[in-house]
């Protein structure tokens, strides 16, 4: 190793990359920094006697081959963890859904993906005629709009059970940002109404057919950070179920909330699950997928941006 005339040492990172074509080994005085990349990266104690200025030189080399591993790599999400948490809609299974949906998403950004298909508890149903069947919260009266009574009890019991999957999949190592609730029907309630009351911004809630189920003021519940996870809301313009203008305002209650809400209308649609919904689900989680991807990568770069500044 070079010595320095001073004889000062540093704690340094010596990089040897192995994935980055024309940068044998750079040396740079940093902090302890863990990175996700294919290059051997050890710790060790030399003797620096380059000027600062060399070793941004080196620092911003390294960095620019990083951006471009990550720029031209389109599969790098498909490496990381990510959770689909689906809910059925009313007198469904968990088990139903899983058998129709389990092979519908195939792009190699997904690959990675772990889905999860709960069934909601028995109990008896109110518009059905108390007959009991798999629901996450009573429903008085259909069709269902927004001035339909729900008791909000009920749908916090739910809530708290979906939250409660959620917290296990942090826990085991998912990051928030790549985690998204999504359902249909009475499963699409349970969706937004889950991200809403959520104390963390997680990475999307996705309602298909669905309405906001609550009733009652619920503004004093919502954290600010549940506020900045995009919704994708998709519903048929003639669902008699769940009347469209339903959706229209669940879309107008989460734009007031400042939240980000991408409302699509399928013409001729009723109260179902469309191939081109599916299809359509499939881009947006990639496309947010990517955002947190490119979130953490420069993030990352930020921060040895300060350190070395």
């Amino acid at each position: 190793m070079w010595r320095s005339p001073s004889k000062h040492f540093l704690n340094v990172i010596e990089v040897k990359s192995f994935a980055f074509g024309f940068i044998k080994s750079t040396t740079f005085a940093a902090f302890h920094v863990s990175l996700q990349l294919t290059s051997a990266i050890q710790i060790s104690r030399v003797n620096v006697a380059q000027t600062k200025s060399l070793h941004l030189f080196q620092f911003n080399c390294l960095l620019y081959q990083i951006h471009t591993h990550f720029s031209s790599n389109q599969s790098m999400a498909s490496n990381e963890r990510s959770f689909v948490l689906w809910l059925h809609g009313l007198g469904d299974s968990g088990r139903a859904n899983e058998m129709y949906l389990k092979d519908r998403f195939t792009v190699p950004e997904l690959a990675g993906t772990k889905w999860a298909f709960p069934t909601a508890p028995s109990a008896p149903v109110t518009c059905n005629d108390g007959a009991i069947m798999n629901s996450w919260f009573d429903i008085c009266n259909a069709p269902i709009t927004s001035k339909s009574v729900r008791g909000l009890d009920d749908v916090l019991e739910s809530v708290q059970k979906v939250h409660a999957i959620i917290d296990k999949e942090i826990s085991d190592g998912t990051d928030p940002g790549n985690i998204f609730i999504a359902g249909l029907s009475q499963g699409g309630a349970m969706a937004i109404g889950s991200v809403l009351l959520y104390p963390n911004t997680l990475g999307g809630g996705a309602v298909f057919s669905g309405f906001l189920p609550f009733n009652s003021p619920v503004e004093d519940r919502i954290f600010p950070q549940a506020k900045k996870t995009p919704i994708l809301w998709c519903h048929g313009m003639l669902d008699t179920l769940v009347p469209f203008e339903a959706g229209e305002d669940g879309k107008e209650f989460l734009q007031k909330l400042g939240m980000n809400c991408e409302f699509k209308a399928y013409d001729g649609l009723g109260h179902s699950l469309d191939e081109m919904e599916l299809e359509y689900l499939q881009e947006w989680l990639k496309h947010q997928l990517g955002r947190s991807s490119k979130k953490s990568h420069f993030s990352a770069c930020g921060l040895f941006n300060k350190f070395c500044s």
